[in-house]
């Protein structure tokens, strides 16, 4: 065979099998037609889509490593998903349970003694209907509870347990009123037991506790709502004595007061505070009644409350003042406070 055409032949072959390398269609076994009728291969992605994705593959990451692969060809490891912790739920405050509620509202109630209540050596508590108050005994000394003057006790004072304690009622004369006291001594240290006294007035709990040594001498009370609604009166009693307002300048009214309670809402809650200027009208619901009336605070500016005068006209409160802050309170309860605030 002439050497040409040898070297034509084997050229031609060379070419022949570098052009079968270069085709890249997939072999039948590796298509097929989507419904739609578009060429899909054996992945299932159609022709312009599989050549986006292999062109988005092929370009290089931009991932930036701060040190030299150890081995030629060695590929980073992604690092690894942050672990989130789940959240611990919330403890609530207390239970449910009808044990866990009262033993919850009993904690709550309970008034203990305190340095600052102190008169020489007589406990001075401030009396709220339901309190539970703890009274610290010791054998062979009595604790004189002291009730106000002019309190009477009401059949005989009841006692959980009547067997190791012993108690006795006396009577003095305070200011011209009698007063009662009830005295109470237990047999020995380490025991607990509680007492309810009924008076012509109120009802006091208490809880009794003794110790080896340390004991309350006497137990008194001082009583904030009588207090308050002695000095309501009083002050009414002097209001009627003041002659009528003049006519309200209506050119010169301000509205700009915010009214909001600490807790709920209660039923004497202003619907609409003003001054005009020189004055401070204070508006309240309809049916609005004297019984139920609070009693205002203002408060000055060392940020204690004080008692100020008013009148009563037309449902309103009429203050010859103005204020910043003010409290409308009936009672030592906490629910029963509306603060009123001027905003403007």
């Amino acid at each position: 065979m002439d050497t040409t055409k040898l070297t034509l032949i084997v050229t031609a072959s060379a070419l022949m099998h570098g052009c079968a390398m270069l085709d890249t269609q997939p072999s039948s076994s590796n298509r097929e037609f989507s419904r739609s009728g578009s060429f899909r291969y054996g992945n299932g992605l159609p022709l312009p889509e599989m050549q986006a994705a292999m062109a988005a593959a092929a370009e290089p990451e931009q991932t930036t490593y701060t040190h030299e692969p150890a081995t030629t060809g060695w590929t980073p490891e992604p690092p690894p998903e942050p672990v989130t912790k789940p959240k611990a739920k919330r403890k609530a405050k207390h239970t449910s349970g009808p044990l866990q509620a009262i033993e919850y509202a009993n904690q709550s109630a309970r008034q203990s003694p305190d340095e600052a209540s102190y008169t020489n050596a007589i406990m001075n508590y401030g009396y709220t209907s339901g309190a539970l108050y703890q009274i610290h005994t010791a054998p062979l000394r009595l604790t004189d509870i002291q009730l106000e003057p002019g309190e009477a006790i009401i059949g005989k004072p009841a006692a959980g347990d009547t067997v190791r304690w012993v108690l006795g009622v006396n009577q003095s004369v305070e200011d011209g009123l009698p007063q009662q006291h009830v005295l109470i001594k237990p047999v020995a240290s380490g025991l607990a037991t509680t007492l309810v006294i009924n008076t012509n007035r109120r009802t006091y709990m208490l809880e009794l506790t003794s110790h080896k040594e340390t004991y309350m001498a006497a137990v008194s009370w001082h009583y904030p709502q009588r207090v308050q609604r002695a000095s309501l009166d009083r002050l009414r009693a002097q209001t009627l004595r003041q002659p009528t307002p003049s006519s309200v300048d209506l050119d010169n009214l301000n509205f700009a007061y915010r009214v909001e309670s600490r807790q709920g809402s209660p039923r004497w809650t202003p619907t609409r505070v003003f001054d005009d200027g020189r004055r401070v009208f204070i508006r309240f619901p309809v049916g609005f009644q004297q019984g139920e009336a609070p009693a205002l605070f203002v408060t000055a500016r060392n940020g204690q409350a004080q008692m100020v005068n008013y009148r009563v006209r037309n449902g309103h409160y009429i203050v010859d003042r103005l204020f910043a802050t003010a409290e409308l309170r009936v009672g030592s309860d906490a629910a029963d406070v509306v603060r009123i605030s001027r905003v403007g």
